[in-house]
């Protein structure tokens, strides 16, 4: 299977990864922001290993989640391809991950 990251998901990885940088350390940020890339490749091997996730079942569009740390990556399965919609700080309001979801197209 192939991931893709939508533009979304690349913006909240890198907006994650800097301000760990300013807020911890370089260290702190390249852990985080690997942790999430290794976790989001095991999909590869097992697409169906994150849950449903719950706050975006109204959809109906097949969202998934894969908690790493406080941070779940947010992905559907689209025939052969895993598609990360976003990463979302866990600690954020559920309704947020509702919005961030709908700029998707």
């Amino acid at each position: 299977m192939k991931i893709v990251f939508t533009e979304i998901a690349k913006a909240r990885l890198k907006d994650t990864y800097i301000y760990y940088k300013h807020e911890a350390s370089l260290k702190v940020a390249q852990s985080i922001k690997d942790d999430i890339i290794d976790g989001i490749r095991k999909l590869k091997k097992n697409p169906e290993l994150g849950n449903e996730e719950a706050a975006l079942v109204h959809l109906k569009r097949g969202y998934r989640k894969l908690i790493i740390g406080n941070y779940k990556a947010i992905y559907r399965i689209i025939e052969n391809v895993i598609v990360i919609d976003t990463i979302f700080d866990s600690r954020q309001e559920p309704k947020e991950l509702t919005k961030e979801v709908k700029k998707q197209k």
